[in-house]
């Protein structure tokens, strides 16, 4: 009694891909039973329904993740750049990007 594999993402056709794009769209800016019920209206087969429902939950997960600069991220840094360096005194910042200040 072999089960048989579930069907991979890849294997969704072009038309199939649109549907989830439609769905996952409509979907992001609503809460649980709202997504359920337009979900459950649109009527997608079980595999776009899995897989709009696994974006939406990485979507879900990954929500946030750009909210702290990234070297504050990776060395936890403070937010906030010192007053000194060992002996030597921070005047004023001359510039600041995504990959920290100067």
């Amino acid at each position: 009694m072999n089960a048989e594999p579930s069907p991979q993402p890849d294997s969704l056709s072009t038309d199939e891909w649109e549907l989830v794009k439609d769905i996952v769209y409509s979907c992001l800016a609503l809460d649980g039973p709202a997504r359920e019920r337009l979900l459950d209206d649109r009527r997608p087969s079980e595999q776009v329904r899995r897989e709009a429902e696994r974006l939406l939950a990485a979507s879900h997960a990954s929500a946030g993740f750009m909210d702290v600069p990234a070297p504050q991220r990776v060395l936890d840094l403070p937010a906030d750049h010192p007053e000194h360096i060992g002996h030597f005194r921070i005047e004023r910042v001359l510039g600041a990007g995504g990959m920290g200040v100067v």
